[in-house]
């Protein structure tokens, strides 16, 4: 009889020990699934604020301290976790994977690191990161035999003939009675088909949810940042003033490609690009320029948009900082920028003469026109036909390239006092 009610006993922990197994796989694989929603949803809202990052970053760092906000929330308020359908000891696992994620994306902000992060990492990061996590915490849980024995009961109406046999199991039974409900639990365990049950709790929903919020974070991903947006409408000025450069404009714009050249050596695309268009004929160095804007989506945001405002400046269109074409957040392309290819274009003749504002380019034409050398302003009104008979009109840029050929010669003679050989020099960028 007692060898009878041993081997009985042995089949009943054989039973719950598969059962514990079981359902501790099916729970690890469902807080995997809530992990990966929680993980893509904060993977979602950081990508939002890597997109209002370049322009503002108290308005990314607030979003990461939402997701902070959860985090906190989640765990401790229950009708909080009741509306998300959690239980706690998921809600702990939500709110843990919520507030590391937001706090991370805090740091990254403040710190300006998030340039170095593109947007379609975050999820790649965070969703595998938020499901091995909880799936971590639900294995190191762990799931009893008991425990096994009272969800079959409930779950398949056995009036706790399981847990029964489970507590009794536990306590070494050996007697005729715990002989009985050990057969009664077995009989009811075949019955129920109690070894092909796999208990889940979360089907549709969940795999709803992990979907979701991938197809979110995927559609965010193609959202572009404002570097991005920037460096558009800034190509989009540079494409339409490409047409009509100047033969002084386009040495400018060649000049300052090749000093971009220069510094993205580590971006064989863009630096095959950028040597291209600064070797261009004058009238190939527009289509140049649009396979520029094509390479620069292999540079990172920063870089594009330093790059963008260089050539911008270099073509006198302006670009400030804050607008488009700005060299944007990333200590790269603001080094990018201001080391050679932010130089700003040099004074005009109406800057050292007038100093009065800008001054429109027929004046610039004749102050370096050398019948109208004794001109005090570039404003002034031209002299009258009785007073001096009218020279013959010279273009801007003959002008130019005619002082700047004198400046050079009077450089290289001695000519120009010490004090303002350098003055010359960047005037006439003179190497």
């Amino acid at each position: 009889m007692q060898a009878t009610a041993t081997n009985m006993r042995e089949a009943v922990r054989s039973l719950l020990t598969g059962a514990a197994r079981r359902l501790l796989a099916v729970r690890a694989l469902e807080a995997a699934a809530v992990g990966a929603v929680a993980g893509g949803l904060c993977a979602a809202a950081e990508q939002v604020a890597w997109i209002v990052a370049p322009r503002s970053p108290l308005a990314a760092a607030a979003i990461c301290l939402a997701v902070m906000l959860v985090g906190w929330v989640t765990p401790s308020r229950r009708r909080f976790r009741r509306a998300m359908g959690l239980a706690d000891n998921e809600a702990r696992r939500v709110g843990a994977v919520c507030a590391t994620a937001g706090l991370l994306g805090v740091v990254w902000v403040l710190a300006g690191w998030h340039a170095a992060v593109p947007k379609w990492l975050l999820p790649l990061v965070l969703m595998p990161s938020g499901a091995l996590a909880a799936a971590a915490a639900a294995a190191l849980r762990g799931v009893t035999p008991l425990q096994a024995a009272i969800l079959h009961d409930v779950r398949s109406g056995l009036h706790e003939r399981l847990s029964t046999a489970a507590e009794l199991a536990a306590a070494q039974g050996d007697d005729a009675l715990a002989c009985c409900v050990y057969e009664q639990a077995l009989s009811a365990a075949r019955h129920a088909q109690a070894q092909r049950q796999v208990p889940w709790r979360r089907t549709r929903a969940t795999a709803g949810a992990v979907a979701l919020s991938a197809a979110l974070c995927g559609a965010l991903a193609f959202v572009p940042t404002w570097d991005v947006l920037d460096v558009r409408a800034s190509f989009e000025r540079i494409g339409s003033r490409a047409e009509h450069l100047t033969p002084l404009r386009r040495d400018q714009v060649v000049r300052t490609l090749r000093r971009l050249a220069e510094q993205v050596r580590s971006n064989p695309r863009l630096l095959a690009a950028l040597k291209a268009a600064a070797a261009a004929p004058g009238k190939e160095l527009p289509a140049r320029l649009r396979e520029l804007e094509g390479a620069l989506a292999g540079a990172d945001d920063a870089e594009a948009a330093a790059i963008a405002k260089a050539l911008l400046t270099a073509m006198g269109l302006g670009a400030e900082p804050d607008g488009p074409g700005g060299a944007g957040p990333g200590d790269g392309g603001r080094r990018l920028a201001a080391r050679d290819a932010n130089r700003p274009p040099p004074p005009d003749a109406n800057a050292i003469v007038g100093r009065g504002g800008e001054k429109p380019l027929l004046a610039r034409a004749y102050v370096w026109n050398p019948d109208y050398a004794n001109v005090a302003d570039a404003n002034a009104p031209a002299p009258t036909p009785a007073a001096v008979s009218p020279a013959a009109f010279v273009p801007a840029d003959e002008a130019w390239a005619a002082a700047r050929g004198r400046a050079s010669d009077a450089l290289a003679a001695g000519r120009v006092p010490p004090e303002y050989r350098d003055l010359v020099r960047r005037f006439f960028e003179l190497e």
